[in-house]
């Protein structure tokens, strides 16, 4: 296939979908409003100024044009998108003969149409445009249906996880009562909560501590929280890390905490399973499928800090729960959420779509 890409091309899930379409011998450039570099892959990039990842990017807009040009110029098979509101916007409004197939993530479906009847229009137009729409978690597919009904061709693949990096058999040293939280620094994240379960259980665990990976608008008032709770001696920024050295970190830690309000499937979560990080995270339905509260893991509502607090005390002092948890996580992203079995999904979903076979696809 030879396919056209609107999405950030720094981002590490547009990057692994992108390395496995090129293993498989499909023709694949990418157009991206974030300069990157992937090996034997064609990324062009247009500068539109800088893109938040909170949104507001308006601007975007005004890289039509350019976008227009190299589809004319590849003439793909079909044009492919990731994340509704910003790149599949504009794949939308490029949208000629093409077939054109959107990716949902989480956020861009389930909390971005919410924000404003602008970006519901926005949503709606993108979605009704759309030939295929992948989506990373069966949840999502009902916001589908509110916004634009049914009769949509529909496939649930969530991104999932390279098992020969990230997994809990390579040998590494396990530090006791350290809890890392890697979710980008937003308002969804509610990492604030996660502060606020630290702060109640210093006193009487001291020895633990939080590693915070990753960055975001949020970050300086994170960091001003830390210091009002006098927390400085617990806690760790990192910012920013390869993707390389994720599995190191999370194979490093006990607890992986997340509080997310929204999800599609995380695959942070995924990871930190794989990884053999015991997870506490949010009660929401996109980590339901996941997570057998006392089982592999806990789930506690996303407003009860306290809670959180308790379930991380629980941890600590259940080491054959985290043990056992470890075996029971790495069969169940072996089973389900294994990257080669997910992308070769996706693939073939798309193939179906372009042979007019699409009476596998859901509707």
């Amino acid at each position: 296939m030879k396919i056209l890409s609107l999405a950030d091309a720094a981002n590490i899930h547009t990057q692994k979908w992108a390395r496995y379409l090129a293993s498989r011998g499909h023709e694949l450039e990418i157009i991206s409003f974030k300069p990157a570099k992937l090996d034997h892959i064609q990324i062009h990039y247009i500068d539109v100024g800088v893109v938040r990842p909170e949104g507001g990017n308006w601007h975007c807009l005004f890289g039509l044009p350019a976008a227009r040009r190299h589809i004319l110029r590849m003439a793909p098979d079909l044009v492919f998108c990731h994340y509704l509101t910003s790149y599949g916007l504009i794949g939308a409004l490029l949208k000629s003969s093409l077939p054109l197939v959107m990716w949902l993530h989480g956020t861009d479906i389930l909390v971005t149409p919410d924000r404003s009847p602008l970006y519901r229009l926005m949503a709606r137009y993108a979605l009704a445009r759309s030939d295929l729409i992948i989506m990373a978690a069966p949840h999502m597919k009902r916001r589908v249906q509110q916004l634009v009904g049914g009769g949509k061709c529909t496939i649930v693949v969530p991104i999932g996880v390279e098992l020969r990096k990230f997994n809990h058999t390579i040998p590494s040293e396990r530090k006791e009562l350290t809890c890392i939280s890697n979710r980008r620094l937003l308002k969804n994240s509610n990492v604030g909560l996660i502060l606020e379960a630290i702060a109640h259980i210093r006193h009487i665990q001291p020895g633990v501590h939080l590693t915070i990976v990753g960055d975001g608008p949020l970050k300086s008032d994170l960091e001003t929280m830390v210091h009002r709770l006098d927390l400085a001696p617990w806690v760790t920024f990192l910012g920013e890390v390869p993707n390389e050295a994720m599995s190191d970190l999370l194979r490093g830690h006990s607890l992986y905490l997340s509080a997310t309000s929204s999800d599609g499937t995380s695959i942070s979560l995924l990871e930190a399973m794989a990884c053999g990080a015991f997870p506490i995270v949010s009660d929401i339905t996109a980590n339901r499928p996941w997570i057998s509260s006392g089982a592999n893991g806990f789930l506690v509502p996303s407003d009860r800090p306290d809670l959180f607090a308790r379930r991380i005390l629980e941890a600590f002092e259940s080491p054959q729960l985290l043990t056992s948890a470890r075996t029971i996580n790495w069969d169940i992203v072996k089973e389900r959420g294994d990257y080669l079995v997910t992308m070769e999904r996706a693939e073939q979903a798309v193939e179906q779509l372009l042979d007019g076979d699409t009476h596998k696809l859901a509707h």
